[in-house]
């Protein structure tokens, strides 16, 4: 009976094999389902590089992800279909696929503490959390004692920590994902989004604790008085690409207004220029995390900006400040026409050496101190010791540069 019944089922495999030729079809079909989708991603992909499409780098990892998904389908389809021809195909599509994403993965995001880091302890170690803006602050008054405000950082770390306790990842991702960078509809709607979805996050309550002990440790005094200036300092924010202008800075912050202001600071990472700037120097978002300076609020009576060589006679020796009343600000944004002052100054004397001056403007200069005007466009009085100690000051750093300062002088 026995060798009856194997007999019976030889003679159905020989003779009627449905089930196996139905399997086969059937991974030859879904062989060409997944092979069509394989070559339109790969398609895609090379649309992409050589037209020098900008994206963000997420859609590039989106569409890696689905092109490995189907390579593996492939592999597996082949290898129903033929068992014994494809036995070392997996093993070197499991290999190309783990270098191809090893390249593809950013670095890893810290979310622990520490959550705030005190401008005077900050090193040259953790740049990655302190940001650019930041880091070079304090480099620029550690290497030249060039006089900069008490405050302290509040990390990368406690971005990523809040992204990741208020689950925003994904959400971030999938609006990044469907960006159309070059609509303005798309990136204001993207940008719309991404900044209420960080606007409604909870802070949690290490980094207020951190926060708040931080003030306390700069401002022992108390800060009923004083006022705060939140800025972004955001990984590769002063870099090779600057970010000038793209996030938030809020002024005249009191100190029961500092976690909001600082919500402010890290959603205007999600602005649609910031946005934009980003995905143009190929950057992923991962690698941008914000940090955040919290400064003492200066009063000043003059702000600017100064150049220690003429961006528009490059090879003269100017020294170049534009200056407006009050808060340099309003130059920047430019709400504010400036005073243009230049200043002559020997080939790169020593810090101590004396310069010889020469002074020049477009609008009225004044060699006082006092403000006789309220229209934001009239002159503003900077005083010719002043003019001078800023670009000696500048001289210094250059003379003692920071890295990429230097390069920018």
């Amino acid at each position: 009976m026995l060798i009856k019944n194997v007999f019976k089922y030889w003679t159905r495999q020989l003779f009627a094999p449905d089930a196996v030729l139905q399997e086969k079809y059937e991974s030859y079909k879904s062989l060409l389902i997944h092979d069509r989708r394989a070559h339109e991603l790969m398609a895609e992909l090379e649309e992409i590089y050589y037209r020098q499409i900008v994206v963000d780098f997420k859609v590039i990892e989106d569409k890696y992800d689905e092109l490995s998904t189907c390579v593996g389908a492939i592999v597996k389809d082949l290898q129903r279909i033929c068992p014994t021809r494809y036995l070392d195909l997996n093993d070197y599509y499991k290999k190309f696929d783990a270098y191809a994403r090893f390249i593809l993965s950013p670095k890893s995001t810290e979310s622990a503490a520490p959550y705030v880091i005190l401008m005077k302890e900050i090193s040259e170690d953790n740049e990655m959390q302190t940001g650019g803006k930041a880091m070079h602050l304090r480099r620029a008054g550690k290497r030249t004692k060039i006089p900069t405000p008490n405050g302290f950082v509040i990390t990368s770390n406690a971005f990523n920590a809040i992204l990741e306790i208020n689950e925003l990842r994904k959400s971030i991702d999938a609006r990044l994902a469907d960006l159309d960078v070059n609509s303005t509809t798309s990136l204001s709607d993207v940008s719309e989004e991404l900044t209420n979805l960080v606007l409604q996050a909870s802070i949690p309550a290490e980094i207020e604790n951190a926060v708040t002990d931080a003030v306390k440790a700069v401002w022992p005094i108390g800060t009923k008085d004083l006022l705060f200036a939140l800025r972004s300092s955001a990984v590769r924010e002063d870099s090779r690409a600057s970010f000038a202008g793209q996030y938030l800075t809020v002024l005249n912050v009191g100190y029961c207004d500092i976690f909001d202001a600082y919500k402010q600071v890290i959603a205007s990472k999600y602005s649609p220029e910031a946005i934009y700037y980003r995905i143009q120097f190929g950057f992923s978002d991962i690698e941008t995390p914000m940090a955040v300076l919290c400064l003492e609020m200066i009063n000043a009576k003059v702000g600017g900006v100064m150049h220690t060589r003429d961006l528009e006679d490059p090879e003269s020796d100017h020294a170049v400040i534009y200056a407006v009343r009050g808060t340099g600000d309003k130059l920047v944004s430019g709400r504010a026409t400036p005073n243009m002052i230049k200043v002559s100054k020997k080939k790169l004397p020593g810090v101590n050496t004396e310069i010889k001056e020469k002074l020049y403007q477009n609008s009225p200069f004044t060699a006082h101190d006092e403000f006789e005007y309220t229209d934001l466009y009239e002159s503003v009085s900077l005083s010719r010791e002043a003019a001078l100690s800023l670009t000696r000051l500048g001289i210094a750093l250059f003379m003692n540069p920071c890295p990429f300062l230097a390069k920018r002088h």
